[in-house]
């Protein structure tokens, strides 16, 4: 069997990540299948690999390679090169099994089904001789057996989930939960697992996903099983009770915490009201102080003493406030003055330490010329020489690199281009053999 854990690049909007999914080739449809684990029931999309053509993309790293089909491109990786290759090869096997049996049988017949796989594939793999030599089974990372082993880790433990299929994850989840496919059955009543569509590539990860109408008699069981399977799926402990007993007691507490801060706020409005009060009655108790003195005088002549009293009062309040003006003037002009002076101190300052700087570049300038000077020139220029030759051959190593890469990808564009050549030859004959009966 084709199939293996692959990572897929996803794209949404600005966002790209790769996320890690479970590929596995339909043979009857030409359809590679791919879903988030291994133990899961319910694709999450497909690809339609007869109309398909392959692609690896050396310059994106180590790995990539591109499915390209006539609605969408896909980028996967695999863990390695020689992985990235067996699953092009593959890929490209199937395809040419595919179409050369589909042009000859029909699809589904029993012909198609009991020829073995040597024999249908024989003259891809003498053809391919030509360009590119078969690669060997990745056993640790591709067929049955790799679905064994445990899905490859991300960096976050939420980037693998498909947000844009949750009621397919829901299944998944609930599914891998249960653990057998006879609980399903018994509780039929539950979820309703439908059959995968017939052209499943149109529902990629980018798309949006309806929910369907649940029907009345069964809505309530069916929120129930998806809320308790969420909160087995979580891990976290305690039941969904308890949780919602801890929500109320942290909303309560909250709720009095912004009662107590509102409470103290009014207090220190009220202390400020307390005091403009009490200023307010001092003035009052004065103005009555004095009230009373000018209605207790006898004579006309003890009430203008007190209101000349008050003149004077008056007077010298203002002639206090004009020198205390004048002298804030004084105070800010000084200030100013202080100001601008700091400025200028720390400008000079800066440009002092500009020059400081400077000599100190030529000293050290000067130094490492002298220093260079009074060493010996034949061990200067092995040294250049030796460091040249490193940077150098590392240089070479990377180019032959690159040049394997490349020959590599330009082996099996070979290939492909070759494959597809033919294939489209195959359908133009079959078109006019069609044509001409």
């Amino acid at each position: 069997k084709l199939c293996g854990y692959l990572n897929k690049l996803g794209i949404k909007g600005p966002i790209k990540t790769w996320k890690s999914r479970w590929f596995f080739y339909d043979e009857n449809k030409c359809r590679l299948l791919y879903y988030r684990t291994a133990q899961d029931i319910n694709p999450l999309g497909s690809i339609d690999l007869s109309s398909a053509t392959f692609d690896c993309k050396i310059e994106n790293g180590e790995g990539v390679f591109e499915i390209r089909t006539p609605s969408r491109a896909f980028t996967l990786k695999a863990i390695s090169k020689q992985a990235m290759m067996y699953w092009l090869q593959q890929l490209q096997m199937r395809r040419w099994e595919f179409c050369n049996t589909k042009s000859r049988f029909p699809v589904g017949s029993s012909q198609l089904v009991n020829e073995p796989l040597a024999g249908r594939t024989s003259r891809y793999v003498v053809d391919n001789e030509d360009f590119l030599p078969l690669v060997k089974t990745p056993t640790e990372v591709v067929g049955l057996k790799a679905a064994s082993l445990p899905a490859p880790q991300t960096s976050t433990a939420l980037q693998n989930i498909s947000l844009k299929h949750p009621w397919t994850e829901i299944q998944n989840t609930v599914y891998n939960i249960c653990g057998s496919k006879q609980l399903w059955r018994n509780s039929g009543n539950v979820f309703s697992f439908n059959e995968f569509q017939e052209h499943p590539e149109n529902l990629n990860e980018e798309q949006e996903v309806e929910e369907g109408t649940l029907e009345d008699g069964r809505m309530e069981p069916r929120l129930n099983w998806i809320r308790k399977a969420r909160w087995m799926n979580s891990g976290l402990p305690g039941s969904p009770e308890e949780l919602s007993r801890e929500k109320n007691s942290v909303d309560k507490v909250s709720v009095l915490q912004q009662q107590i801060l509102t409470l103290t706020e009014e207090v220190k409005s009220q202390k400020e009201l307390v005091k403009l009060l009490h200023k307010a009655l001092e003035a009052a108790q004065q103005e009555k102080r004095v009230s009373s003195m000018y209605l207790t005088a006898a004579e006309d002549k003890d009430r203008l003493e007190l209101v000349r009293h008050k003149v004077r009062q008056i007077a010298d309040l203002t002639s206090r406030l004009e020198a205390l003006e004048q002298e804030k003037k004084e105070l800010e002009q000084i200030l100013t003055l202080r100001d601008s002076h700091i400025q200028e101190l720390e400008e000079h300052v800066q440009l002092l330490m500009e020059k400081n700087h400077a000599k100190q570049e030529v000293i050290m300038a000067l130094t490492e010329q002298m220093a260079r000077e009074l060493s010996d020139p034949l061990q200067e220029a092995n040294t250049i020489t030796v460091e040249t030759l490193y940077k150098q051959q590392e240089e070479i190593e990377h180019l032959k690199d690159d040049i394997d890469a490349y020959k590599t990808q330009n082996q099996f564009l070979n290939s492909e281009i070759h494959q597809v050549t033919r294939l489209w030859t195959s359908v133009a004959e079959n078109e006019k053999a069609l044509l001409m009966k």
